[in-house]
């Protein structure tokens, strides 16, 4: 039943919307958690991929100096990379030192920190829409099989982003119902740690910036009345870390590709959405689809222009009405700017995405999510919110329109979340650089060290050094020397260059040498190297080969002098 405004509601209609708000509570709580229990199936399936764990190393102390570690503030590692920061090595650093390092402790944190940012968007949508309209956003956020792989197989990182971003809007939310200081307090400190845990970040940054005085522009005027000095200062601080970090970085989009590039995007955020482009990277097979994203995309993206339109005109229309009032926005009003803020944060995004060269892997279109989700649900929550003027035949046929769209949504995404965790867990061969049997090439690697005492563990392709670093003993892991850009360019390094080099390679020995086998090499110059390399100094070596099914995949080299006494 549709009520206006004005109607209040009796007390046996409050109990039951407190009990109702409870079971909805309840009901999210439940999602959640078989979320993160059916993505915890077979977790160390595929096998650890070289990017989801490059944090490793800074979270074990540095155990192979100088890998993944940027710099450093007090011999504590601040920057993997030059636009990663270490807050997740930090996080995960008292994990490790507790569990140690294994499959389940480095995925299941990542799992329950999307569950983390799915609880605060039920939070933050039922404290502007509704306890029920809650329920349905926290159920498409987890059926959605983008979600689920980048928070089961955190390589972008991701898990993190979208954690942040959800505390950003809840932040919000609760600043402008509230009016209290240690909201916005709250929402700087969270782009904080979203811009240093990875730069891009300030994509989101620069979207909710421009978004919010746009769709909240009585909250927006609060702040520059009450907080303005504040704001600038943050703003200033905020761009002078881009300017010193993030502008190094930009590469120049060239505009000539510009249309292709929007088309390439475009097909990226599409297969990222429906899972394709993230299973791509380790399995072989597309799941059956029974519906593509893209029309999905665009529906939102019309959908939310339309219900930005409205947005404004109804602003326009209670322009005069106090600032109490106006911050007090009822659920027609909610769910008009939630889907216009959504609608413009998406677009923005996928706008810097198209114009940043560096940017085009599925873990760049995850930062749009789950504005495209918010948009539906906000949607369907204006047709049924609308004043009871409005024709009721017109206000159910909206609502029923809207309903199947996010039926159609929930049930496929679903679909493709049950398939996909599914084929990883019958999947026994995945592709090179995700299989399982990185785990078999750490115990081999252990094996031998239990056994005979080596100086060093040479790497010599990429691709291995942060799996082995998890998968080995501690002692072991302070051998690893990730040397393969040594032998990357070996060939055409000078005669004496080289001498040099085997020099330094032959005082290793004894040491294990590790390569991708022929066929799936990471460089094939790297691995042309490293054997060229052995066989110009005066060592014997045997190789013991691992195969992924029966396909051979790496080579271990175990390498010793010929003549130990003269070494």
């Amino acid at each position: 039943m549709v009520t206006s405004d004005n109607e209040l509601p009796t007390a046996k209609h409050s109990l039951n919307r407190k009990w109702a708000t409870r079971g909805c509570a309840i009901a999210a709580l439940c999602i959640i958690f078989a979320y993160v229990v059916f993505a915890s199936l077979d977790l160390e399936k595929p096998g650890l991929y070289y990017d989801e764990v490059l944090f490793v190393n800074a979270a074990l102390g540095e155990a192979v100096p100088g890998l993944f570690v940027h710099s450093r503030l007090f011999d504590t590692p601040v920057q993997l990379m030059p636009y990663i920061g270490a807050l997740k090595a930090w996080l995960f650093a008292p994990i490790f030192a507790v569990f140690g390092v294994t499959p389940l402790t480095i995925r299941l944190p990542s799992l329950i920190i999307g569950a983390a940012g799915l609880w605060i968007g039920f939070l933050t949508v039922r404290r502007t829409l509704g306890a029920r309209w809650a329920l349905i956003f926290t159920g498409l956020c987890a059926a959605s099989p983008g979600f689920f792989l980048v928070t089961r197989h955190d390589w972008g990182p991701d898990s993190l982003m979208l954690l942040f971003k959800a505390i950003s809007l809840y932040c919000l939310v609760r600043w402008i119902q509230s009016g209290r200081k240690k909201w916005l307090a709250a929402l700087t400190l969270t782009f904080a740690l979203g811009l240093f845990d990875k730069l891009n970040f300030i994509w989101y940054i620069a979207a909710f910036a421009a978004a919010t005085p746009l769709c909240f522009p009585s909250a927006f005027r609060i702040l520059l009345n009450k907080h303005a000095g504040k704001a600038l200062a943050i703003a200033a601080v905020f761009g002078v870390a881009a300017a010193i970090f993030i502008l190094p970085l930009l590469e120049l989009p060239d505009l000539a590709t510009m249309l292709p590039r929007l088309n390439q995007i475009t097909t990226l955020i599409n297969a990222t959405f429906d899972g394709n482009s993230i299973q791509a990277l380790f399995l072989e097979e597309e799941v059956p689809l029974y519906y593509r994203w893209s029309f999905i995309l665009l529906a939102c993206l019309v959908a939310g222009m339309l219900l930005l339109a409205c947005n404004i005109w109804r602003s326009w229309q209670r322009r005069n009405l106090s600032v109490k009032t106006i911050t007090q926005y009822p659920p027609l009003d909610w769910a008009l700017k939630l889907s216009s803020f959504s609608a413009i944060v998406g677009t923005i995004i996928f706008l810097e995405i198209v114009i940043t060269p560096q940017a085009g892997g599925p873990h760049h279109a995850m930062m749009i999510f789950p504005y495209p989700q918010l948009i539906l649900v906000a949607a369907c929550a204006c047709w049924a919110n609308l004043p009871t003027k409005i024709s009721k035949p017109v206000r159910n046929a909206g609502v029923v329109l809207t309903a199947f769209a996010i039926v159609v949504v929930l049930l496929a995404d679903a679909q493709a979340t049950v398939y996909f965790q599914r084929q990883i867990s019958q999947t026994e061969k995945f592709k090179a650089k995700w299989s399982t049997a990185i785990y078999e090439l750490g115990d081999l690697v252990n094996e031998k060290e239990a056994t005979n005492s080596y100086n060093n563990i040479v790497l010599g392709d990429w691709g291995l050094a942060t799996q082995l670093i998890g998968m080995v003993s501690a002692p072991s892991r302070r051998k690893m020397l990730d040397y393969w850009p040594t032998f990357s360019m070996r060939m055409e390094k000078s005669a004496a260059i080289r001498a040099e080099d085997d020099q330094r390679i032959y005082e290793m020995a004894p040491f294990i040498g590790i390569l991708f086998a022929e066929e799936h090499a990471s460089f094939s110059a790297t691995r042309s190297g490293f054997i060229d390399a052995l066989n110009s100094i005066d060592v014997d070596y045997t190789i013991d080969i691992i195969h992924d099914g029966d396909e051979a995949l790496y080579e271990v080299y175990t390498v010793t002098p010929r003549n130990p006494d003269a070494h």
